[in-house]
């Protein structure tokens, strides 16, 4: 897919096989032929023919003028490069095929630009068994699409790619950031014909490659490349499209925690299987996942768990591998569907990995909708601790923005609660002195010490109708309907067939001869 332009005679620094560096006044030194150091910034492409050594850049920077690679090992193993900054090239790191067991670590790559039409790629691999570790590569843009003759549309712009494996295997990829790629400018089209299509901007791109490793990379701001403008009359070319990862025909891959955002697609797989997918964070700008055959595993089982995915707006109430046993788990309910043959079965409530001090409200239930002015209601908060520690903390809970105050005075209920521990939290409102209509429920979870997430602190659980002790309808009068709504349901209790709670007036978990009495002394009543 990529290819590498060869340098111009004498614009190049050689690491020749025999160990020697040419040009020898070049800015790079080596007192054993093996750890080669920059002594300087070198300003223009570093080709590596020597294998079993280590090129440490210690902060230079090796700058070109916008095309070639940047460092280009060919086709030698056991190559270490680290420490430097690589900009204004074509290609960041080129390891081409037999550039085995090598590392790349520390390396900060930018503002590569493509040519006309051409590519821009961080990091390309045509080899094995490498690790890439802990580089950014940033501000990436294809070049512009040439433009079309006469009736000609314009070419497609460049593609900008962070990261791209061919026929790889054994990689490493780990703790590298990729942000703020652009795809190319189509080129405008000739007299009657369109504009040629932007290019796409991919933060890892891996095609025919298998069993390598993706952990902890973060990938974020990827923008498909703009259309070109028509040609008279004609439309402008389609705008190009952007992913965080793309998998073409590439299996038996690990990818975990690793953060996808700020992109069109975050998983784009097509013909690849067999790769195992969680703990990742996934928060596409429009489709998280498109799927063409290809059938892969979605989490590690339970409790380890799935992936967290921003659209997911699913519940946790249950916990347990079937999620059928009361109480949270950090982990949703219902699996998240990804198509027919495709499911993450245990998909995360929040962004993955859960701080060592972090709690979360999962769920608010009250036992009715509507209550009787005057009359207690039943508010159930349940709080989960998703951290390492075990954490004392206070919930406050409220009604619209009024804290309610418990019997003892207090408006706030200590809880205490081990690592993994979910519990809930029941309070009596008493609704005596709260005016009529409704009230929104919501509750606090106070921060704990340390904690850093504390969006899930608050949860808002719905609202409550305090309204004319006997209007079960919710209309503000006591009619006829709220006589047969009760009659209805009269002699029920909770789990019974016909049990409606907002007729159990009184609250006493039965609907009987009391709450009738109550029913009758207030009907005919209405508010305002």
């Amino acid at each position: 897919m990529f290819s590498i332009p060869v340098a111009e005679a004498g614009a190049t620094v050689y690491i020749r096989v025999d160990g020697s560096i040419d040009p020898s006044w070049a800015n790079i030194t080596s007192v054993d032929n093996v750890t080669y150091t920059l002594i300087g910034n070198v300003n223009d492409s570093v080709v590596v023919q020597r294998a079993n050594i280590v090129v440490d850049g210690v902060g230079y920077t090796v700058q070109g003028v916008g095309s070639g690679a940047g460092i280009n090992v060919t086709g030698v193993s056991n190559v270490t490069i680290k420490n430097c900054i690589i900009k204004s090239f074509r290609v960041g790191i080129y390891l081409d095929v037999g550039a085995d067991n090598g590392r790349v670590e520390n390396i900060t790559i930018q503002n590569l630009q493509g040519a006309q039409g051409e590519d821009a790629v961080g990091i390309n691999l045509k080899s094995n068994y490498n690790t890439i570790y802990n580089n950014t590569i940033a501000n990436l843009t294809g070049g512009i699409g040439n433009g079309g003759g006469y009736s000609q549309p314009g070419a497609s712009g460049g593609v900008s790619t962070g990261i791209y494996l061919s026929s790889s295997a054994g990689n490493n990829l780990t703790t590298n950031t990729i942000a703020n790629l652009t795809g190319g400018t189509g080129g405008t089209g000739g007299d009657m014909a369109s504009g040629g299509a932007g290019g796409t901007a991919t933060g890892i791109y891996l095609s025919g490659s298998t069993n390598n490793s993706l952990t902890l990379n973060a990938m974020s701001n990827l923008t498909g490349g703009t259309g070109g403008t028509g040609g008279y009359s004609s439309s402008s070319g389609a705008k190009g499209a952007s992913y965080s990862l793309y998998l073409y025909q590439s299996s038996s891959m690990t990818i975990k925690e690793n953060t996808l955002q700020t992109a069109d697609y975050c998983f784009y797989l097509n013909s690849s299987n067999n790769n195992i997918i969680y703990h990742n964070n996934i928060n596409a700008t429009t489709n998280q996942v498109y799927n063409y055959a290809s059938n892969n595993t979605w989490d590690n089982g339970y409790p380890s768990g799935g992936n967290y995915w921003s659209n997911y707006t699913g519940v946790d109430n249950y916990h347990g591998p079937y999620e059928n046993e009361t109480g949270s788990d950090g982990i949703g309910d219902a699996p998240y569907a990804i198509d027919e043959n495709n499911q993450d079965n245990y998909p995360f409530m929040k962004p993955y990995p859960w701080s060592s001090h972090d709690i979360g409200i999962t769920g608010i239930t009250t036992s009715r909708t509507i209550v009787g002015q005057g009359f207690n209601l039943s508010i159930n908060t349940t709080i989960f601790n998703y951290g390492d520690n075990t954490e004392t903390f206070n919930v406050t809970v409220y009604c619209n923005e009024t804290a309610i105050t418990l019997r003892s005075g207090e408006n706030y209920t200590t809880v205490t609660l081990t690592s993994g521990e979910s519990r809930t939290v029941a309070i009596a409102w008493n609704t005596s002195g709260f005016a009529k209509g409704n009230y929104t429920i919501w509750a606090y979870a106070w921060p704990v010490l340390g904690e850093t997430d504390t969006a899930d602190n608050n949860f808002t659980g719905g609202w409550v109708l305090v309204t004319i002790p006997g209007d079960l309808n919710g209309d503000l009068k006591v009619s006829l309907a709220d006589l047969v709504i009760l009659a209805i349901a009269y002699g029920s209790r909770p789990g019974d067939t016909g049990w409606n709670p907002n007729a159990d007036i009184d609250g006493n978990n039965v609907v009987g001869l009391s709450d009738l009495v109550i029913l009758a002394n207030h009907y005919g009543q209405q508010f305002p």
